[in-house]
C-alpha cells in the first residue's frame, strides 16, 4: 500500500458484502491512499429508507481516502 501511495496510484477494492466490515479499518489504515470501492461492496441496499445492512458502507463516507 505504501508503494501505491508514494506512486500516487489509487487501489481499487472489490468487495463482497460480507467482507465489508473490514474495509473501513484498512482505509483508515492507509490515509494516503485514494481507494476506489466497486460496485459499492455489493450491499444491500433494500430494507426501506434505513437501508438496515449498508452501515458498513455508509461508515466510509467520512474518509477522504475513499472514492
Amino acid at each position: 500500500m505504501g508503494a501505491a501511495a508514494d506512486c500516487g496510484i489509487p487501489v481499487v477494492l472489490l468487495a463482497i458484502a460480507r467482507q465489508m466490515p473490514t474495509v473501513p479499518s484498512l482505509v483508515r489504515a492507509f490515509p494516503r491512499v485514494t481507494f476506489v470501492l466497486d460496485h459499492c461492496g455489493f450491499v444491500d441496499l433494500g430494507g426501506g429508507p434505513t437501508f438496515l445492512h449498508a452501515d458498513h458502507l455508509f461508515a466510509l463516507a467520512g474518509d477522504d481516502n475513499v472514492v
